[in-house]
């Protein structure tokens, strides 16, 4: 469902997170931008070479459902794909807290765990030709020891 910009407008006049930002010290740069084509201002921030409108809290998470609807880019991808085009406190922490649970942005999840392709090996021609050898642990300690030298044989 996208967002009237009508409802936006009259949310940001009546919104009194938006008069604290403009009265008081923030990064924000805050102006009232007239939209292209229509009489209607809204605040938007200024700061990037971008305006970047200004949401209140009742129609933050009503943005976040429209967007995330579309392709579920996960919540790295949409927090920046948000964070770049609107703007409010704590737009980042919102976008990553509504798009955790959000299963479809858990599948979109870029999984960098590269599994090298299972090898081969030789049959040895006798015992004790080759013997791999590793160390496991850290264990709970028993008899003061915590580590674990193992080897294995491959011929048997």
């Amino acid at each position: 469902m996208p967002i009237d910009l009508d409802v936006l407008a009259s949310s940001q006049a009546s919104d009194r997170e938006l008069t604290q930002l403009l009265g008081g010290e923030s990064s924000l740069r805050l102006e009232k931008l007239r939209i292209p084509n229509s009489q209607m201002q809204l605040y938007c921030d200024v700061s990037t070479s971008t305006p970047r409108p200004f949401f209140t809290k009742p129609l933050r998470r009503q943005l976040f459902d429209s967007l995330n609807s579309f392709s579920h880019p996960g919540a790295i991808a949409s927090t920046k794909l948000v964070a770049e085009r609107f703007v409010w406190p704590g737009v980042r922490i919102d976008y990553r807290e509504w798009s955790r649970p959000c299963l479809a942005c858990q599948r979109a999840k870029i999984h960098r765990h590269i599994l090298p392709p299972l090898g081969t090996f030789d049959l040895p021609r006798a015992r004790f030709t080759f013997v791999h050898v590793d160390i496991i642990g850290p264990l709970p300690i028993s008899q003061g020891y915590r580590y674990c030298l193992t080897a294995v044989d491959r011929f048997t």
